[in-house]
């Protein structure tokens, strides 16, 4: 067991309220089916990917794999709306399947929302009403642009999960 005490990053409060912009990276994270949707030690890709992110100067970016399909964010799970739809990159080739994004998939269930695990490129995000990004430590993270374009932050389906995860909490 390893434990690490860090203190809490306090722009995270500012994020969840008022949302990052989302960028990307050009490095790409290789498929390897046996070890997707774990988180082990072995992490190298993302120490690059973070690298990456902080020499562009971003918030948080998006990741692709070797074949150019989403991932993930460099610290994050992805989703996004398109209707009444919510889109989450399928994670059987790579990544990471976290903790809240379960959360996530399991409260759209049970709100009976249409979820579909994809293999779609980052050009599926412009067709998006809204976006977000989640892990255990931030939370739900809305995204308010992306690209050229603006996205309402929060969402109204990221606000919603955003106040369900905290009366649960």
């Amino acid at each position: 067991m390893i434990l690490s005490a860090h203190a809490y990053p306090a722009h995270y409060d500012t994020w969840q309220a008022q949302g990052i912009a989302l960028g990307e990276i050009d490095q790409r994270l290789g498929r390897q089916p046996l070890l997707a949707g774990l988180k082990t030690l072995g992490r190298l890709e993302q120490v690059l990917f973070k690298a990456e992110l902080e020499s562009r100067g971003l918030a948080e970016a998006l990741v692709c794999d070797t074949q150019g399909d989403l991932v993930e964010a460099v610290t994050a799970n992805l989703f996004w709306r398109q209707g009444q739809r919510v889109f989450t990159p399928d994670l059987s080739q790579a990544g990471v399947a976290g903790v809240m994004r379960a959360w996530c998939l399991d409260r759209l269930q049970q709100w009976q929302w249409d979820i579909q695990a994809v293999r779609q490129t980052a050009d599926a995000l412009a067709l998006a009403d809204e976006i977000w990004l989640t892990n255990a430590l931030m939370g739900l993270v809305p995204v308010h642009q992306w690209r050229d374009r603006a996205y309402p932050a929060p969402g109204d389906l990221c606000r919603r999960l955003q106040k369900s995860y905290d009366d649960e909490m």
